[in-house]
């Protein structure tokens, strides 16, 4: 709708014409207004389709979708909406720190600087080289929230270099930590192990359970990816390699993660069992469809 003012004016300008005129006018001076009005709303619509359009989004992104469809067809990936954000890692707070962008201490973190986008140009040329180093250094790591979204720090792909079998396995197991509701089952198992125990106890119990969902987890994403027709050793060759990039660290009670030498051995051992039950199962297959969010920084796989 044109507004009063703008009405107005555009009569005042044809002043001198008959009605006939006039009218003829007006219909052409507001056609043209509505047409560059479409034109210009078409235009924003276009840009902000082509800003999240999937064509265009990071390479890393690309490979997660590639991924997760493959594993769809063949696994039931339940009826969550789950989503991916890649960043820059936990490394970049270490950074932060030393650059004195932010202070770690007892009651404040750099957590902030660790989920930095990676993709994005920032105005401060100080976060951008955090960025830089953090993809060039630095352990990667990828985290399942119990919100329904899997972290992926940006220098894991680098680390991984490229063997999309790998990298399956490692978003597979993050996958089954979110569909199998890892978190939640695991503080039920606690709440009932635990009760009654002092908090030092508590806290061996809680890393014993986790440990074990860990060792589950592998096992089950192991699966996924053999049903999905990824190589058979692609669980324990992305165990292998991600273990020789690293210190092994010293073993404690409170450790959440097994040894990185158990959860092999735990993967070597149940293949030959997980490929005969492969050879019997029924195929199963999860009908899906993605959205990304540039600014976000999220992709996402909606189960249909």
């Amino acid at each position: 709708m044109l507004s009063f003012q703008l009405e107005l004016r555009i009569i005042k300008s044809f002043g001198h014409l008959d009605k006939k005129s006039l009218s003829m006018k007006l219909k052409n001076r507001v056609g043209i207004v509505i047409a560059a009005s479409i034109a210009t709303t078409s235009l924003f619509s276009l840009g902000g389709y082509l800003r999240n359009s999937q064509i265009f989004m990071p390479s890393e992104y690309k490979l997660i979708k590639k991924i997760v469809n493959k594993l769809s067809k063949k696994n039931d990936l339940g009826k969550r909406e789950i989503g991916f954000h890649i960043t820059a890692g936990d490394i970049a707070s270490y950074y932060a720190k030393e650059l004195g962008l932010c202070k770690k201490d007892a009651k404040k973190t750099c957590y902030y600087h660790s989920y930095l986008n990676p993709f994005k140009k920032h105005p401060n040329p100080e976060i951008n080289e955090i960025i830089n180093l953090s993809y060039l250094s630095g352990s990667g790591y990828a985290w399942a929230s119990p919100l329904g979204a899997v972290r992926i720090s940006h220098n894991l792909f680098r680390l991984i270099e490229e063997k999309e079998n790998q990298m399956a396995c490692i978003v597979a197991h993050e996958l089954v930590h979110i569909i199998n509701l890892d978190t939640f089952n695991d503080s039920v198992r606690l709440n009932e192990e635990a009760k009654g125990l002092k908090e030092e106890k508590r806290k061996e119990i809680s890393a014993q359970i986790r440990r074990q969902s860990e060792k589950d987890a592998d096992k089950y994403a192991q699966e996924m990816i053999i049903k999905a027709g990824y190589p058979k050793d692609s669980c324990i060759e992305a165990l292998d390699h991600l273990m020789k990039t690293r210190s092994l660290p010293k073993i404690t009670k409170l450790d959440e993660h097994p040894p990185a030498p158990i959860r092999l051995f735990a993967l070597k051992e149940a293949l030959p069992t997980q490929l005969d039950q492969i050879a019997k199962a029924a195929s199963e297959e999860t009908l899906i469809k993605w959205r990304y969010d540039r600014d976000l920084n999220y992709l996402k796989f909606i189960p249909q």
